[in-house]
């Protein structure tokens, strides 16, 4: 696997800062292929779950629940604001940079975990990594400020470490919901007002599906999947915005029922590209219709 450091620096790529370059999503060809019915797609609006951000009671959905959810709200970790310039090279200098990159990180960690349950031990210790390796350095200025940086960098220090020492599944799975139950309170440290906001919702998750797409795009080669470390990044990442879309969700539709909607029926649709953490042997879309799935995503939050 080639080590690209993928960063978002919030406009609209992510920077591989193994090559200095920039990568972002190419214009698509129209025509994506349908992927679930009416009636599946109403499954991805809110319905069960414990990690709601709304009030008592509402339950929403959470995609991942058999492998541990966000790891409770902790604690809110000071109000926090626009935060600082981020780490050398990059420029997270914005609420939505913040957020979308501590996404990254629980993306990653996602795909690490689904692996290390299904006894893939080295692909499970690569993804799982990440966070420490690609994100921390260039977020550390925000966490810093917010006091929140050695809570992070030893939560995940300490998850790849019992990783790495062949613990069992219960273990990795202890430390894991202790990572993200730690990165979830560095999420708090953005104002709440503005962190459940709609929009502000809605830019994180394009964020991530753009990602995500540019990832599928690097691993797919033809029909075959080729970079298998990129596939399983992009299905973390996604895994991550559907995450964060149904704990917002009571807020989403109290706002905009329509778009709520909307967005939510394009989130499932575009996980149907990741259909397993190991990829299958044939792609399920090609990656201009991934792209292209993102990019709706994105023309819908601007609206």
């Amino acid at each position: 696997m080639s080590q690209k450091i993928k960063l978002w620096v919030g406009v609209g790529a992510y920077i591989l800062a193994g090559t200095c370059a920039v990568a972002s999503p190419s214009n698509a060809a129209e025509g994506v292929k349908p992927a679930a019915s009416s009636e599946k797609t109403t499954q991805f609006i809110a319905q069960g779950g414990e990690n709601s951000e709304g009030d008592e009671g509402f339950q929403p959905y959470d995609p991942y629940s058999d492998q541990g959810g966000e790891g409770g709200e902790g604690g809110e970790g000071g109000e926090g604001g626009e935060g600082g310039e981020g780490g050398e090279g990059s420029n997270i200098s914005s609420n939505a940079d913040y957020m979308t990159n501590l996404r990254l990180m629980k993306g990653h960690l996602i795909a690490g975990l689904d692996l290390y349950m299904q006894g893939e031990n080295k692909m499970a210790q690569t993804h799982l990594e990440h966070p420490a390796k690609e994100i921390l350095t260039s977020l550390r200025p925000m966490l810093e400020e917010k006091g929140l940086y050695r809570p992070v960098d030893a939560a995940l220090n300490r998850l790849t470490d019992v990783a790495a020492s062949g613990a069992s599944e219960r273990k990795v799975k202890d430390a894991y919901e202790e990572a993200m139950g730690v990165l979830t309170s560095a999420e708090n440290a953005v104002p709440k007002s503005k962190r459940q906001s709609p929009e502000f919702v809605g830019k994180v998750i394009s964020n991530l599906v753009s990602t995500a797409a540019a990832e599928y795009k690097i691993a797919l080669k033809e029909d075959t999947f080729t970079d298998i470390p990129e596939y399983q990044d992009g299905r973390g990442f996604v895994a991550a915005a559907r995450q964060l879309l149904y704990n917002n969700a009571q807020e989403m539709v109290k706002k905009n029922p329509k778009t709520y909607t909307e967005l939510s029926t394009m989130v499932g649709e575009i996980s149907a590209a990741w259909p397993t953490i190991m990829p299958p042997a044939q792609s399920v879309y090609s990656a201009d219709e991934v792209t292209n799935m993102a990019k709706d995503i994105e023309n819908l939050m601007m609206k």
